[in-house]
C-alpha cells in the first residue's frame, strides 16, 4: 500500500545545509521508520520590478500583480507582506497553467514627507522553491478639502456651523 504524507518546510534563516536527522515515523501496521530530510535556506534576490503607489492620505489605491503557473500543479500561495501601509488577501490559488491576479491596497493613514517615501514589500513563495519578491513604493499626498463651507452671516449676530467629523483610525481620537 502507498501512503502519501506532506511535510511543511518553514526556515528561519538563511542556511544552506538544514538537517533534520534520526526523524521518526510511527505509521499503524508497521515499524517506526527513520528519515532524515534535508532542505536549505537561501537568500532571495529582488525582482527589479517595483510597484509605485500614490494616493492622497486617508485614501485607497489598489494594483494588481500578475502570478503565472507554468506548472502542472495548483498553487496554494500565502504572501508575506511587510510594510504597515499595505494590505492583501491571506492566500491567492492559481490553477496549473493559468494566471491569476492578486490584489494590493496601499491604504495610507499618514502623508510622507517632502523626499520620503513609504516602503514595503511582498514575497510570495513558490512551491516550486523559487519566490518572487516585489519591492512597494508608496506615496501618500495632502487630502482633499471635503467641502469648502462659504455663508453670508448678518452682522451682530451669533451663528453656529455644525462639521461633520469622521474618525478614521481604529482607535479613539480627541
Amino acid at each position: 500500500m502507498n501512503v502519501s504524507f506532506e511535510i511543511v518546510f518553514h526556515p528561519i534563516n538563511i542556511d544552506p545545509d538544514i538537517r533534520c536527522e534520526g526523524f521518526t515515523c510511527h505509521i499503524e501496521g508497521m515499524g517506526l521508520l527513520h528519515l532524515t530530510m534535508t532542505g536549505s535556506c537561501v537568500a532571495v534576490t529582488a525582482m527589479k520590478e517595483v510597484v509605485h503607489f500614490s494616493c492622497q492620505v486617508r485614501t485607497k489605491q489598489t494594483h494588481s500583480i500578475l502570478l503565472t503557473n507554468r506548472t502542472n500543479q495548483c498553487w496554494n500561495l500565502q504572501p508575506l507582506i511587510e510594510g504597515e501601509h499595505w494590505t492583501g488577501h491571506k492566500s491567492v490559488t492559481v490553477q496549473p497553467q493559468k494566471n491569476q491576479t492578486y490584489e494590493i491596497t496601499y491604504s495610507p493613514l499618514s502623508m510622507t514627507l517632502e523626499g520620503k517615501k513609504h516602503q514595503g514589500s511582498i514575497f510570495f513563495p513558490l512551491p516550486d522553491g523559487t519566490a518572487l519578491l516585489y519591492t512597494l513604493v508608496g506615496v501618500s499626498e495632502a487630502p482633499k478639502p471635503i467641502t469648502v463651507a462659504s455663508r453670508e452671516v448678518p452682522c451682530k449676530t451669533s451663528y453656529v456651523e455644525l462639521l461633520t467629523i469622521s474618525n478614521w483610525l481604529l482607535q479613539p481620537q480627541r
